[in-house]
């Protein structure tokens, strides 16, 4: 078996890392002389725009490109999920319906990009005058914690917890309600132990979603006992055990 990863960006440094560490290679978006054979095994990593047949016969094709444009589209994983009964916050398109339950004390997410990661376009915000036009609002969960539940074909790979980085009392963009590296929040292991809910949660997602694997952000409300679900990643990034866990996975196919 040969594997090759297709990435969703030139210059991917996890689609790389995967391909090195499988002995692979990755396929170049442009002027590519690659052609599926029979024995290889493509890794679609996160492009919805891969353009090799996933029915080419003798060929492991991982990963859909139709579902993995779903998965990257948050409206769209919120609509497959709420239909298959997955856990997820309370989500809505009207900007009127927000501002009048933001006026009942009630906070909500503003997203302004259906596609953006790390908080890009991201929003919490508590009053009518504060909600302005966007593709998606999504209810705020109150968070005790932060899990990513990494499945591939319905086991769980690895399991990480967003904890708080050295020095964050220090940084300025702080902030416990949009967590991610720039407002002081890291992905942790040590220490970790995976919730048995929260693995479930994610492989139920990851199926409704029709993927082979992903890595399923999910958030924990103490007060209600329950793990919500906000995004399923189709590239998630790749370094140290959790690049390890994936090759050991790839390589039991």
């Amino acid at each position: 078996m040969k594997y090759f990863v297709y990435p969703y960006k030139q210059g991917s440094k996890s689609a790389k890392a995967l391909a090195d560490a499988l002995g692979g290679k990755v396929i170049k978006l442009t002027n590519s002389k690659y052609v599926p054979k029979k024995g290889h095994i493509i890794v679609n990593w996160g492009s919805s725009n891969c353009p090799f047949d996933t029915d080419v016969p003798g060929v492991t094709f991982v990963n859909s490109p139709h579902w993995i444009h779903v998965a990257s589209n948050k409206l769209a994983t919120f609509e497959v999920l709420k239909e298959e009964g997955g856990s997820i916050p309370e989500f809505t398109t009207s900007m009127e319906f927000v501002q009048k339950q933001v006026s009942g004390k009630e906070p909500w997410c503003v997203r302004k990009s259906l596609t953006g990661h790390s908080g890009q376009g991201l929003s919490v915000v508590r009053k009518p005058e504060d909600v302005t036009q966007a593709p998606l609002y999504v209810k705020y969960i109150k968070k005790s914690l932060e899990v990513r539940v990494h499945v591939f074909k319905d086991k769980l790979i690895d399991y990480q917890e967003k904890k708080k980085t050295t020095g964050w009392k220090e940084n300025p963009n702080y902030s416990s309600e949009i967590r991610h590296l720039q407002t002081g929040w890291v992905y942790c292991r040590e220490g970790v132990t995976p919730n048995q809910r929260a693995v479930d949660e994610s492989i139920k997602a990851i199926k409704a979603l029709g993927l082979n694997f992903g890595a399923v952000d999910l958030v924990y409300n103490s007060h209600m006992d329950k793990f919500f679900v906000l995004e399923v990643n189709t590239a998630p990034g790749l370094v140290g055990t959790t690049l390890q866990n994936y090759v050991t996975a790839f390589k039991g196919i």
